[in-house]
């Protein structure tokens, strides 16, 4: 009697299972270690440069922290191909995820020869993964004659790009008011640079509310979600998504310097109204701000 030949083609479903989580476990720790440590170093050369500090050493310093960031944002985004479900197991193949990227601009732009990719560290480190595993890209709509809903690249379709269009009003409230006056220079500890206008603020709250409900229009109320919010421009969108997809995976990365707590509460200056910015702009209450941690943790 002869012995069956092993079927060669079989998936083997434990080494799979393996190597995946073994890669989620190595690269997403060095993926957010990189990103933190650049953050940081932009906040350094930022603060090096406000000193006086000779023009080469700032530069190399923020020039050395963007590569960081870059590298770390690269390194998440393969990371999240590996990751496994809560209940993964040995004998578990790895799951499908569905992956939503909000981000101020969109990462398609048109030129005269059609549709292509834009250039940025957002865009190399998270496309190749919405490619990939398929998905969608949030951002803003400025050009009120594209589309709200378009899939990419359209003779056959990676992911969808979905815009959020903003008028020339909520544009300059919410971008180029709140995000660029505000938000900007408090983080870069630019107190004087501020401009705090209630009109920007509640223009923010608005347009931010608008991005999380076209995430929750587009998504499905599955823990297979992972919804990666990008920057300062979206720091309320977190903490709406999770209010009504409590079991999705949902990453906030701040690309600035975040701001001491003196800088926001008890400037000389600007008193109560450098606190209104960062505090009640930003977040209603006190058991808003509590619940942060499980918003924006991964």
């Amino acid at each position: 009697m002869t012995r069956d030949a092993p079927d060669t083609d079989a998936p083997d479903t434990d080494t799979s299972a393996e190597r995946h989580y073994r890669n989620w476990t190595v690269l997403a720790p060095l993926g957010l270690l990189a990103t933190g440590l650049g953050a940081s170093g932009v906040g350094q050369s930022t603060l090096l440069k406000g000193r006086g500090a000779p023009t080469w050493k700032w530069v190399a310093a923020g020039t050395a922290s963007l590569v960081a960031l870059n590298a770390g944002l690269c390194l998440f985004g393969d990371a999240i191909k590996h990751r496994p479900n809560h209940c993964f197991s040995d004998h578990a193949a790895p799951i499908a995820l569905s992956l939503t990227v909000v981000a101020n601009r969109v990462p398609i732009r048109q030129t005269d020869d059609g549709w292509e990719t834009s250039v940025g560290g957002l865009t190399t480190a998270l496309l190749p993964v919405l490619e990939e595993e398929g998905g969608m890209w949030v951002g803003m709509g400025e050009d009120p004659d594209l589309p709200e809903r378009q899939e990419y690249p359209a003779d056959d379709p990676d992911f969808l790009v979905r815009r959020v269009p903003l008028s020339s009003k909520e544009l300059e409230g919410y971008y180029y008011g709140m995000a660029n006056q505000i938000l900007w220079p408090l983080s870069h500890y630019l107190i004087q640079h501020l401009n705090l206008d209630d009109q920007f603020i509640e223009t923010y709250r608005q347009v931010n509310e608008r991005f999380a409900e076209a995430v929750l229009a587009e998504t499905e109320t599955g823990d297979e979600d992972v919804i990666w919010i990008q920057d300062y421009h979206q720091m309320l969108s977190p903490n709406l998504i999770r209010q009504e997809r409590p079991d999705a995976t949902i990453g906030h990365f701040w690309h600035i310097p975040w701001p001491s707590a003196p800088t926001t509460s008890s400037s000389a200056s600007t008193g109560s109204t450098t606190r209104k910015a960062f505090g009640r702009a930003c977040w209603p209450s006190r058991s808003s701000w509590r619940r942060i941690p499980s918003t924006t943790a991964m």
